[in-house]
């Protein structure tokens, strides 16, 4: 910076005895008492320009000298950030005493967009970043981090948008609850494995994603997926503690499944035998590290409604292997038909509404018939 003091040091090796230091072009002044001759002068640069520096080096027994050409550029500051490139994606995981660093200046001030997500330490002109464990559960979010460097009078800044990825369900604690049918818009890109996760025999797990799922009335359910090359596995545990304690008598692996078949690397565990209403964990990985986005199928052939008892908003879900036209009646206990519709279910929509307010408060039965199927359960207004 123009008018702001520069020392220069010397390096020179076997001890010299004698300096002199000449710069081009003369618009500078040495200061603090210094000189050309002394081994570390104090230099002002006077105006804006490129300038060399020579140095000569001598002792008794003879001279040596050093030229940096344009190695001086009094002007405007250039102040940068390294670490990584604008608009990069870290993954959280990966937010561990994280570097950044700044050059172009004397001094540094740093400023960082999300404080709530993001702690930081700074070290002269090192800032380094680690990720709140908290917030792994709200997943990714972007950051903008910031340096101004000044040297004098004159300052600059730099910044970098990072862009922080992980998924939500990264741990098993915050895994997310799965809903018959389709369930979509997840990815294991970024995620890590906890210590003592468990997993299938024989499996080195890479990056893993968890759910949950209640089981169905029904008892059976198939668990299909699609997307990219992945492997799942399904666990009895009480808690998710237990499944990454360490110890596998504190759960039970009940199913998993890589590749469905020699041409299809998706997973699939079909007709798979649970406890009704019963809370089961879906783990899901890449096959040998893949990566990518998913879709999850969670299919069975069952009747839920919400909520039970009700005052007459009555919430339906119906679950089937296949697409189709549900035709969906309101019974009493003496055979009447109250209500009747028909409501085309696919995997994607498989939920509906209905009012029952106008009925009588009592024990009736929600019947559902779809793809040649019937499901029954009761249904009590208030």
């Amino acid at each position: 910076c123009p008018g702001s003091t520069i020392k220069f040091i010397d390096n020179s090796k076997y001890n010299p005895t004698g300096w002199n230091w000449d710069i081009q072009p003369s618009s500078f002044s040495f200061t603090n008492g210094t000189t050309k001759n002394y081994r570390n002068p104090e230099i002002i640069f006077n105006t804006v320009a490129n300038y060399t520096v020579t140095l000569t080096a001598s002792n008794s027994n003879g001279t040596d000298q050093l030229i940096k050409t344009n190695y001086i550029h009094a002007g405007k500051l250039i102040v940068q950030l390294s670490g990584i490139t604008s608009d990069s994606t870290v993954c959280g995981c990966n937010l561990i005493n994280f570097p950044l660093a700044a050059s172009g200046a004397s001094n540094y001030t740093f400023f960082i967009e999300r404080p709530d997500k993001i702690n930081y330490t700074v070290l002269s002109d090192s800032i380094f970043l680690s990720l709140i464990a908290a917030e792994k559960k709200n997943g990714s979010f972007n950051s903008l981090i910031k340096v101004t460097g000044t040297q004098g009078t004159c300052s600059s800044s730099d910044s970098i948008e990072m862009k922080i990825s992980m998924p939500a369900n990264d741990d098993i604690a915050n895994a997310i609850r799965l809903s018959p049918g389709r369930n979509a818009g997840f990815t294991n890109i970024c995620a890590s494995v906890e210590t003592n996760e468990a997993a299938p025999n024989i499996v080195t797990l890479k990056n893993t994603i968890w759910f949950k799922f209640q089981a169905p009335s029904s008892g059976f359910v198939s668990i299909d997926t699609h997307g990219f090359n992945d492997r799942i596995a399904v666990y009895d545990a009480t808690s998710y503690l237990n499944l990454i304690s360490g110890n596998s008598s504190t759960y039970k692996l009940i199913a998993s499944n890589d590749d469905r078949s020699t041409s299809d690397n998706t997973a699939l565990i079909s007709n798979l035998t649970v406890e009704p209403y019963k809370n089961y964990w879906l783990q899901l990985d890449g096959s040998g590290g893949a990566t990518g986005n998913c879709v999850i199928d969670l299919l069975t052939n069952s009747l839920e409604l919400y909520p039970n008892p009700s005052s007459g908003e009555i919430n339906v879900i119906i679950s089937n292997n296949n697409d189709g036209n549900a035709e969906v009646q309101v019974v009493s206990v003496s055979g009447k038909i109250f209500y009747s519709n028909v409501f085309n279910v696919t995997k994607e929509n498989n939920t509906f509404k209905f009012n029952l307010s106008n009925y009588s408060a009592g024990l009736y039965f929600l019947v559902v018939r779809i793809n040649g199927s019937t499901m029954k359960t009761k249904l009590l207004l208030k």
